[in-house]
């Protein structure tokens, strides 16, 4: 494994015991697609990245503004184009006096992954999780403390389901727990209000833009299970996985076919999109050689 740590690209990737984002979870992270070597709607991902460093108090590392590029570099050496690459930022080490961070600034990290393998046939079993999603206070925010969403999905996994549904105190449907949820009704797309705590997610906003170029009426909702279950067809959506339709929740079908006209429609274009974008990165990459 070859990862970027703190401006040095190494075989051996290290941070300190001492850091805040071990010790403590302070430090904000982006999973981003890679196709030909270069990163999926890279000013999506930086645009939210340096918002949610600006938010927390966190400096922007240096190399941020050539992230591409490192993901570019990381990509060639361990010869994988498609994949996933994850940088996380942490505040940096913890100062041995008073527990604050050392004045050295944040660590930075990048390394790549396999791509996710999306559910056979496009068609996820989802569960309801026993976790309630509270609002945070931002919820733009991509924290590395994920355990609330990583206990709900790991007990989706173990009841054979792909993703684990979050619902807020109320009972309003949030979002998955490494997801998104949209569903379509009468031809009108929904999808969670952001107000309930739902991720603002890059593959979110590529489903509005797309429903909008497409005529396709679309509403942020607060809406309860049931509603949801009653759709005509529902999908969920991230970066890792695409645009996937929902089968069932909790072992009820969801609408008469699944993945659903719109949902399919949807995941072509994405297709279509990355297609493009891999070319273009595919030739430019041939292009400086």
């Amino acid at each position: 494994m070859i990862a970027f740590v703190d401006g040095v690209f190494t075989e051996e990737p290290k941070i300190s015991a001492l850091d805040v984002g071990f010790q403590h979870g302070d430090g904000l992270f982006e999973t981003m697609r890679v196709a030909g070597g270069r990163v999926f709607r890279i000013d999506a991902h930086l645009e939210r990245l340096r918002a949610s460093l600006a938010a927390v108090g966190i400096p922007e590392p240096a190399p941020i503004g050539g992230l591409d590029e490192i993901v570019g570099e990381l990509a060639s050496r361990e010869k994988r184009p498609e994949c996933m690459a994850r940088v996380t930022i942490s505040r940096g080490e913890l100062a041995a006096a008073d527990g604050s961070a050392a004045p050295h600034g944040p660590t930075m990290v990048v390394h790549l992954r396999a791509v996710s393998k999306p559910p056979a046939g496009g068609r996820a079993r989802v569960v309801v999780s026993s976790v309630v999603r509270a609002a945070s206070s931002d919820p733009a925010l991509k924290s590395i403390s994920f355990q609330p969403l990583v206990l709900a999905h790991r007990a989706a996994l173990a009841r054979g389901a792909h993703e684990a549904l979050m619902l807020d105190p109320v009972g309003f449907v949030v979002e998955g727990a490494h997801s998104n949820i949209f569903w379509a009704s009468g031809g009108e797309l929904r999808t969670p209000s952001l107000d309930l705590g739902a991720l603002p997610g890059v593959m979110r906003r590529f489903v509005i833009r797309e429903a909008d170029d497409a005529g396709t009426g679309f509403r942020e909702v607060r809406h309860m299970l049931d509603r949801v279950q009653a759709a005509d067809e529902v999908f969920i959506t991230s970066v890792g996985i695409g645009i996937v339709g929902v089968a069932s929740i909790e072992g009820e079908a969801v609408g008469e076919e699944c993945p659903g006209l719109l949902t399919r429609s949807l995941a072509e274009r994405l297709d279509a999109e990355l297609a493009i974008f891999r070319r273009e990165s595919t030739s430019s990459r041939d292009d400086s050689r």
